[in-house]
């Protein structure tokens, strides 16, 4: 496709309205977090750091700790004192990558994932209580929004536009 000048400005159009969106998103996720993360973890016992690490180890299981500390944008060295912890607390194991023995993953532990499963559980009920103090046509236009970003955001990442930066790590 041959991209004209009208392309490069909806592009850019498009660039920006994708970079308010993240903007938006992301300062939703830190309010709402900030504001509901001390009950949270007042009710399951997790400390601020932990969750952290097992929010990342939930979505993306068998980490390396080079690629952990990448995700939590922290030093592999204060990564490591906090994965330490959470062994001996027997929420993270640690095992031998099948294909290379000398790398090793850190996933969740079942005690592990149970916890991080009930503060996953508090935060869907905050979730709820904004959504029942949504007029139901703006519930609706969230969900539907929602749905669709939600698809859009799969397919980039299966093209792997966004992993490519991570191969190196």
């Amino acid at each position: 496709m041959e991209i004209n000048q009208k392309n490069k400005e909806d592009f850019r159009l498009e660039a920006e309205r994708l970079n308010t969106m993240t903007d938006a998103l992301t300062i939703f996720s830190r309010r709402t977090t900030l504001k509901w993360l001390p009950e949270i973890l007042s009710k399951t016992g997790i400390e601020r750091e932990q969750i952290t690490a097992m929010f990342e180890l939930n979505i993306q299981p068998n980490q390396s700790l080079k690629q952990l500390s990448y995700q939590m944008m922290a030093s592999s060295s204060n990564v490591s004192v906090l994965i330490q912890s959470m062994v001996e607390d027997g929420l993270v194991c640690r095992v031998s990558d099948p294909n290379d023995r000398r790398r090793i993953l850190l996933s969740l532990t079942e005690k592990g994932q149970k916890l991080f499963n009930d503060a996953q559980e508090h935060l869907l009920e905050k979730y709820e209580e904004y959504l029942r103090d949504l007029k139901d046509s703006d519930r609706e236009a969230l969900n539907e929004a929602t749905r669709s970003i939600i698809k859009v955001m799969e397919r980039i990442l299966n093209l792997n536009l966004v992993n490519r930066e991570e191969e190196n790590i």
